[in-house]
This record gives C-alpha cells, structure tokens and sequence, in this order.
C-alpha cells in the first residue's frame, strides 16, 4: 500500500514509525500545492474551499467563493458543493482542519473559563463538605456570567441649572417640614 500524502509504502512508514516513535505528529499540511491533480494535492479552488468551510461558510457559500458560480443555479451550488464536500482529499483536509480547530481551542480563554465554570456548578453541587459547596458557589457567583457581586451604578443626574436645584431645593424643604406655598 502507498502512503497518498507523501509517497511511502506501508513498511517504509512503519519503519519510519517504529524510528520516531517519541515524536509529536506534525499539524495537517494545508498548503496550495501546485495545482496538480495527484492524490493528497489540492487545486487552488479547492484548496480554496477548504478554507471557507474551516472559516465558518456553508458549503453553497464556500463553493460561491471559490468558484465562478454567477451563472449557476442554487440547486446546481448545492450539489456541486456537496459532490466537493465528499471528495476523499477535500473531506480529509476539512477533518484534519477542523480537528487542528478543536486542539486550539481546548487552550483558548474562553473554553477554560466555560471548563471551570462547568467545574464550579459540578462542585456547587457534588463537592465532599458543605463549605467548599459554598465556595463554588461563592465563585461561580463573581464570575463576569453570574456578577452577583458587581456592584451596579446608575447614572441618574440630570443637567440642572443653579437655579433649578434651588428651586428643588426649597421644594423639597418645604415639604419636609410640612409648609405650604
């Protein structure tokens, strides 16, 4: 059997394998690759393609950017992009891509703080003692979700004139100690 992305036969990689065995797998190559047709190469297009799906787009609209496709109906996009979305090597570079995703994401700031604040609501309700009960409690109320403690101001001042304030002043003397006019 050969290896499509680089060429080797089944032994030759196990021997190349059993030679590494300490070493790290490398990050998917999504490089554009000459263009040619070969097994495990891309053309630009769909290398293209690759790239709007791992961005986020929908197939259709990944195909409509990477293809001239102003002529075409959506019924055609939709198929085109769907018979792309299942070439072997379009489907292998979208997997790797959006698996290199995940691994970058497992170290963002945000899915750790979705890691501990799922921890802390586990914690608030399973934890050994009743005090580290309320300490995830505790915590899981000052996070920036929750900000029970945020203390909250309002801006209630309004643009008052000297005279105005006064006036209010006076107002609110005069009824305060019960006299009239």
């Amino acid at each position: 059997m050969i290896w499509p992305s680089c060429g080797h036969t089944a032994e030759r990689w196990g021997a190349v394998m059993t030679k590494h065995k300490d070493v790290e797998p490398e990050a998917p190559d999504l490089r554009v690759v000459d263009g040619g047709k070969d097994q495990g190469k891309l053309t630009s297009k769909q290398f293209a393609f690759v790239q709007a799906v791992l961005k986020g787009e929908n197939q259709s609209d990944a195909y409509r950017q990477s293809y001239n496709a102003e002529n075409m109906s959506d019924q055609a996009i939709w198929t085109e992009a769907g018979r792309l979305f299942r070439h072997p090597e379009v489907s292998r570079r979208i997997t790797a891509g959006r698996a290199a995703q995940e691994r970058q994401a497992v170290h963002s700031g945000a899915s750790l703080r979705q890691h501990i604040e799922k921890r802390l609501f586990f914690l608030s309700e399973h934890a050994d003692t009743d005090a580290n009960r309320l300490k995830a409690l505790d915590l899981l109320g000052r996070t920036e979700k929750v900000g029970l403690y945020v203390e909250r101001t309002a801006d209630v001042t309004d643009h008052l004139t000297e005279e105005q304030v006064l006036e209010q002043l006076e107002t609110e003397l005069r009824i305060a100690f019960g006299e009239t006019g």
